[in-house]
Formats: C-alpha cells, structure tokens, sequence
C-alpha cells in the first residue's frame, strides 16, 4: 500500500506550465538519465511546452499526488528511425520523495493501456542507462526484453503488444 494517493492524468495544453516544471525537475534532477539538459529546455518558450502536450503522435502520463504532479512519461508514435508499428517510451521520472511507491509502474501501465487503443501498434521500445537498475527492473516485471546495446552505457529494450 502506497502512502500516499497517486492518480495518473493526462494534461491539456493549457496545463503546460505543470508539464515544464516536472520535466525541469527530472533534467536537474537525473542529469545523467536524459539525453536533453536542463540548460536546453529551461529557455524553451511556452508555445513548445503546448504544442508537445497537444501534439496526437505522443501520448503523455503524469503521475499526481493531490495537486502536485510528482511524476512522468510519455511515448512517441512514429518516431523517425522507427516502424510505423512502434511506439517508444521516453522521459519516465519519479520524484524522489515518491520512489518506491509504485509510481513507475503505474505511469507505464497508464501508457501501455493507451497505446493498446492504437490497433497498428505493435511494439514498444525504450533505452536505459544500465546505471539505472531499478527502472530496468521496472521494465523487465512488465514484460520488456533486452534488445541490444545502445552505446556504452545504454540499452535497448522491448515489449511485444499483445491484444
């Protein structure tokens, strides 16, 4: 049992400054996780933070304990270098103060059950850092498989969609 009362949500455009600031606090936060910077997004405009929550090729995850949300993930559909069958996981991050909680898990469930919606969808793909041991964790209990190598400390994983 949770200590406290998670809920995942989507937000809308106009719910962007909530979308920035957690997206913000990962980049500080887990520098090392993310392929983007914190010095990169911190300066981006709000018309960016808007047009990603509303763009129809992502499906976003925010994890929220009563007003604050202390959590996300999204996934990219039709991303370039992928099959139009693939859907990949990106940007997952939990608050510290809220690990351990379950979080993760329900942010990918949330997602996972969206993408199913897709009928064209077939496969899921995302990369960790292999620092990250209980997010790879997190993703082999929910039926991701290692893939390949994605680089010295990367890897690849994957999760066929059944229906």
């Amino acid at each position: 049992m949770t200590k406290f009362p998670i809920s995942i949500v989507k937000l809308s455009p106009s719910e962007w400054r909530k979308y920035k600031s957690i997206r913000l606090e990962a980049l500080k936060m887990e520098a090392t996780a993310f392929n983007s910077t914190y010095e990169e997004f911190k300066i981006s405009p709000s018309t960016y933070w808007k047009q990603k929550l509303a763009d129809n090729n992502q499906i976003f995850a925010f994890a929220k304990s009563g007003e604050k949300i202390i959590g996300m993930m999204y996934l990219t559909i039709g991303e370039e270098n992928e099959s139009n069958k693939t859907a990949v996981i990106h940007g997952a991050y939990v608050n510290p103060d809220y690990r351990g909680e379950n979080v993760g898990n329900k942010l990918l469930k949330f997602l996972i059950t969206e993408i199913k919606k897709n009928k064209n969808i077939r496969l899921l793909k995302l990369w960790v850092k292999d620092s990250q041991v209980i997010a790879k964790k997190l993703y082999e209990n929910m039926g991701f498989e290692f893939k390949n190598r994605a680089g010295e400390h990367t890897i690849t994983m994957e999760k066929i969609l059944s229906f």
